[in-house]
């Protein structure tokens, strides 16, 4: 297949990036629709490493995943991070028991936010590339700094 196939859609919202001049920062994806017959199609013609077609049988496509970050500029070194997400895993599954899962990923994700942000100058490599609120490519040299500024000058703190 020689056109990328895309499984979940993300976004930038460069309106709501540019309206509050570059002081929110919106990213949002949604899983399509078609996305398992994507997958089945290009892993038919070109194996994806790592999937088998036993794996690839045995998968269950959630009805539904999508969702937003939002990154709010609060200013004197501050930044207040928003997530909404909407999981559906189909079947009989209890809505507390998904809502709990849910939560627990997000925190897990939450508590590994502080140390990845101490480690881009180190890790960051530009493959995949990062883009910022308005669908900018950030360098590697952009990402260092920003470090160096978040490590002087920013605590990260995350609530349930």
């Amino acid at each position: 297949v020689d056109d990328p196939v895309a499984v979940i859609y993300c976004e930038k919202n460069v309106r709501v990036a540019e309206q509050t001049d570059d002081r929110v920062w919106e990213h949002t994806w949604n899983l399509e629709s078609d996305g398992f017959e994507l997958v089945q199609a290009v892993h038919a013609e070109t194996p994806i490493d790592g999937l088998t077609d036993k794996m690839l049988k045995k998968s269950i496509y959630l009805p539904s995943n999508r969702g937003a970050w939002i990154m709010i500029d609060l200013g004197a070194n501050r930044t207040l991070l928003l997530t909404i997400m909407d999981v559906e895993l189909g079947g009989s599954f209890p809505a507390g028991l998904v809502r709990r899962f849910t939560q627990r990923q997000l925190k897990s994700g939450l508590d590994m936010f502080a140390g990845f942000a101490m480690r881009v100058a180190a890790e960051y490599d530009e493959s995949p590339p990062i883009h910022d609120g308005h669908g900018d490519f950030i360098t590697r040299e952009a990402a260092a700094a920003a470090e160096r500024q978040w490590l002087g000058e920013t605590r990260l703190a995350t609530q349930p």
